[in-house]
């Protein structure tokens, strides 16, 4: 598996970003077909799965988190650190979603993150 990041300036003209915003780009390289990876990139699962055991996120309000992150879904997360330790609120809004170019786009915001 190989991964790569990088934080860019947004592209300038997008109405939706606040000016000097950035950009923050992730890319991973995994030991599996794409249809295999998108097919778990869409599931809440793998978020919790990637986190763990150092962060867990708890949906708040005892919420179930949806099986497929869906365009339009908005989730209030709990952040706890290994478990135990509280660490604030984490809210995640799914964007965008494109099934053609295997893509899925997130808003997130919260204590740890306040974007």
């Amino acid at each position: 598996m190989v991964i790569s990041s990088g934080i860019y300036p947004a592209p300038a003209g997008n109405a939706e970003l606040p000016r000097g915003a950035l950009l923050v780009k992730v890319q991973s390289v995994f030991n599996a077909g794409s249809q295999t990876v998108w097919q778990k990139l869409q599931q809440p699962a793998t978020l919790q799965f990637i986190a763990s055991p150092l962060l867990q996120f708890t949906p708040q309000n005892h919420a179930a988190l949806p099986a497929n992150w869906q365009e339009g879904t908005f989730v209030k997360l709990r952040l706890h650190a290994f478990g135990v330790l509280p660490l604030g609120k984490h809210c995640i809004t799914v964007n965008h979603i494109n099934h053609q170019t295997l893509t899925l786009q997130t808003t997130e915001s919260g204590t740890m993150a306040p974007v």
